[in-house]
């Protein structure tokens, strides 16, 4: 219709949460205290949630939200537990993907 006033949301150049996922990786720090999380930085994000779960295709919980960084340090793990963990992109305009999985374990972990 002729005059229809569109929303300024749309009117923004890149207005969307960002479309892809990172690409995590969980390992065992560097004094085997905690598990360190990295993963890279994608096109359009601010910042980075992140969820941890003890299996592979659980529910994973929310763990920290707004990571503005490409790293972070799960302090909480109980050694001889293997824990999974996700990251999700976001933005002022919402949420990306969630990541792939990947696990780490602090010692001793059963082979």
């Amino acid at each position: 219709m002729i005059g229809e006033i569109l929303s300024p949301i749309f009117l923004l150049v890149g207005a969307k949460p960002p479309d892809a996922a990172p690409e995590a990786r969980a390992t065992v720090g560097e004094l085997e205290t905690t598990i360190r999380l990295t993963w890279n930085r994608v096109p359009g994000a601010t910042a980075c949630d992140l969820a941890r779960d003890r299996a592979e295709n659980g529910t994973f919980d929310h763990l920290v939200a707004q990571v503005p960084t490409n790293y972070a340090e799960d302090k909480t793990a109980t050694p001889g537990l293997v824990y999974w963990y996700k990251v999700r992109a976001r933005n002022q305009w919402g949420f990306g993907p969630l990541s792939e999985g990947d696990s780490a374990c602090l010692p001793p972990c059963a082979p």
